[in-house]
């Protein structure tokens, strides 16, 4: 399940255009953007679904967008996909994004904090798609069993704060991540297909560039979790 963010108040002024407002932190939060014109802020999703009867609007976080981060607290999101396609539309109310999940975290540019930030960052990096949505898949299966938040830090190093379990670090030249959990006797029993290698005293290091790893980096942070 991807990490999913829900707007409420929101109107459809034509067919896939949307605005409403919220608070300016909330916008930051879905990245750094190319421009700062104005005061709208312009976003562009792809797999959106909006409720007309509730006025609320549905999206992965890791489809936005920022175009453009207006001063104000008005915003407008423009559908990526064809507008008249029923698959963009839904009747069903759409999962709303954990507390924990949610992108609603003041911060600078500079030191951002929380998982859409991080989603944000990694395709600033130039991450694949399927990386981010690799990296969305991670956050998500971390928030099953923890409620820290990503920091952002020094050499686009993401640590999850307070408990310092887990420390992602974008890896854009090899278009990967490279995890650091604490050491553990479940993590050097069972690393499947982890090519786990020692780190600074008491950690562990580990790439994931691959779905197929997802499991295994899930069981390594959930140990150093758990310790």
């Amino acid at each position: 399940m991807l990490i999913t963010a829900t707007l409420d108040q929101v109107r459809e002024i034509e067919p896939g255009i949307f605005v409403g407002k919220t608070e300016i932190e909330n916008l930051r939060q879905f990245g750094k953007s190319p421009s700062s014109a104005g005061k709208m802020t312009i976003i562009g999703v792809h797999g959106l679904k909006f409720e007309p009867s509730r006025s609320a609007l549905s999206f992965s976080l890791g489809s936005a967008t920022l175009f453009n981060l207006g001063a104000g607290p008005d915003y407008v999101i423009i559908t990526l996909d064809d507008p008249l396609e029923k698959s963009n539309t839904s009747t069903t109310p759409a999962p709303r994004v954990a507390a924990e999940s949610q992108p609603i975290v003041a911060g600078t540019q500079e030191h951002r904090v929380g998982d859409a930030a991080f989603l944000a960052a990694c395709k600033e990096e130039h991450l694949p798609a399927d990386m981010c949505s690799l990296g969305e898949l991670f956050i998500e299966g971390i928030r099953e069993f923890s409620s820290d938040q990503l920091h952002e830090g020094q050499a686009r190093k993401w640590v999850s704060k307070p408990k310092n379990f887990v420390a992602i670090t974008i890896q854009n030249r090899n278009k990967q991540f490279c995890v650091h959990v604490k050491q553990s006797a479940e993590l050097k029993r069972d690393q499947g297909p982890l090519d786990i290698r020692d780190d600074r005293p008491g950690y562990a290091r580990f790439w994931l560039n691959s779905v197929d790893q997802l499991d295994a980096a899930l069981k390594a942070a959930k140990a150093s979790y758990d310790q």
